[in-house]
């Protein structure tokens, strides 16, 4: 995989930190008030493909 790829409808890229990182496509890193985290923390990384998707999994068994 090179550039960017979807895994259960999350984007995953490779960052400027050589990590992979996946964002579902409602994520929204804006507060909704100052002092707040995201709005939306649908967000994971880790140093491997299989480690990432691994991720997005585990999310999506325990949030929804």
């Amino acid at each position: 995989m090179s550039g960017s790829d979807t895994y259960r409808g999350w984007l995953v890229e490779l960052n400027w930190l050589n990590e992979w990182e996946a964002t579902h496509p409602d994520f929204d890193p804006t507060p909704l008030y100052a002092g707040d985290g995201p709005s939306d923390n649908r967000y994971v990384t880790a140093k491997t493909i299989p480690e990432l998707h691994a991720e997005i999994d585990f999310w999506i068994e325990e949030h929804e």
